[in-house]
């Protein structure tokens, strides 16, 4: 329940600044100081909300008539932008309502020239491409750099031909005018989510920057497309195959026309993908290890890593699996090789393995779902290690939140919705719970 109050800054000389105080769900809290003061912080009457009938307040009445119409325009304000537009309402918004209620001029970012939203959107890639993202702490890794120009380059086709965007035209019309529009290229729905995902991004850095004043793209009815894929996961006997596989025998094989991968590749990518098995590390972190990763504290042995995407700390107790592999590298993870690499020779060892169960996908494609019968080795990536490794972890009945620890997933309902048990999978774990085993 959103509720608006006002409160006292207390200053120097006992006079006390008027404080706007909107409390509108948990953890979302607003300050902003509406310009008001008391001569002394006792004629202030905090039950009814507005300065006490006292001479020594000669502009009481001023006042209270202007925090009366201040609470009847943000309530309102807050009720049109929450239920009745949908947006989604964070402080920044508020925030901009009340600078453009006080009349306050927007401050401009020092060196920075109005920008419209291309113009915007090259500059965005180009200058965070070296200086760090607000968020984040770190520039833009090359893979989202690569993904922005590829985004970019559809939305200035997309451009030439129907519209001539500015920031003001990124509306609900536009977003179904852009979806029709990558339909007719035949792309998945997820990748149409992506495109959007990067609008949204494009869209709030400008707004920040005081570019523009649109919030649509912040509404409920600017929602990007989602569908739900077949993202395998490798159970423990699957790992175990792909850890006792003998590669003595393997051959320079011929990958997608134009790959070779050779046995040393294969052998290394093992490793590399059962460490992000038994460790739930990204691959940006399993194929970035080295020794000094590796510690010993009270007789037990740990994985102690500062994770790339997320810039924190995890520590990940040793599986006896990232054991033998350490040993037979002497004490050392793997040297690192390329993703894609690992991606090719991760899916040519889960063939040899025999990992090759019928998958059923659904995708929409152009606008149209289209269902595809696929072996699960054809699924198998990179990625498939952290998977897997949460997927287990949940079905050997580790607790939730200790698996949360270490994979970095912030909420059980993104967790849950992460890890790929089946229903049967999820009941045979349910059914070891007490509930369904009494005593008596």
């Amino acid at each position: 329940m959103a509720t608006l109050t006002f409160s006292l800054r207390e200053n120097k000389n006992n006079s006390a600044s008027i404080i706007l105080v909107f409390s509108y769900g948990r953890k979302k809290l607003l300050r902003y100081s509406t310009g008001e003061k008391v001569k002394h912080i006792s004629n202030w009457d905090d039950r009814r909300q507005k300065v006490k009938n006292v001479t020594d307040e000669p502009l009481k009445d001023r006042i209270n008539s202007r925090l009366n119409k201040l609470k009847d325009f943000f309530e309102d304000k807050y009720d049109d932008l929450s239920n009745k537009k949908g947006i989604e309402v964070t402080n920044e918004v508020l925030k901009h309502e009340l600078d453009i209620y006080f009349e306050k001029p927007k401050v401009k970012i020092k060196n920075d020239s109005f920008k419209e939203f291309i113009p915007f959107y090259k500059w965005y890639i180009d200058f965070y491409k070296t200086n760090p993202l607000p968020n984040t702490g770190k520039p833009l890794a090359n893979s989202t750099i690569k993904s922005y120009k590829t985004a970019l380059k559809i939305i200035e086709d997309f451009n030439k031909t129907n519209y001539n965007l500015t920031y003001n035209k990124i509306t609900v019309d536009f977003l179904s005018d852009f979806i029709s529009y990558l339909y007719e290229f035949n792309y998945s729905t997820n990748y149409i989510a992506s495109q959007i995902r990067n609008i949204k991004t494009i869209m709030n850095s400008s707004f920040e920057k005081g570019f523009h004043s649109n919030l649509e793209y912040k509404s409920r009815y600017f929602k990007m497309p989602f569908e739900e894929v077949s993202n395998v996961f490798l159970n423990e006997d699957e790992l175990t195959r792909l850890l006792n596989y003998d590669l003595t025998n393997f051959k320079t094989t011929k990958i997608n026309n134009h790959f070779q991968l050779r046995k040393k590749t294969i052998e290394v990518a093992r490793d590399l993908f059962l460490i992000g098995s038994y460790t739930g590390l990204r691959v940006s972190d399993f194929n970035n290890l080295n020794k000094e990763n590796f510690i010993s504290e009270g007789g037990k042995e740990f994985l102690r890593v500062i994770t790339q995407k997320t810039n924190k700390i995890v520590t990940i107790p040793i599986h006896p699996v990232v054991k033998i592999i350490l040993d037979k590298n002497g004490g050392a993870p793997p040297n690192s090789i390329p993703h894609q690499h690992i991606n090719y020779a991760i899916k040519e060892l889960a063939r040899l393995c025999k990992i090759d169960d019928n998958v059923t996908n659904y995708i929409t494609k152009g606008g149209k779902k289209v269902e595809t019968i696929m072996k699960k080795y054809e699924l198998v990536s990179n990625h498939t290690a952290r998977r897997s490794f949460c997927t287990n972890a949940y079905l050997a009945e580790m607790p939730t939140i200790d698996i949360m620890t270490i994979s970095g997933h912030t909420t059980e309902a993104v967790f849950l919705n992460y890890i790929k048990a089946n229903d049967i999978d999820k009941a045979k774990k349910i059914a070891t719970h007490k509930f369904f085993n009494p005593t008596n």
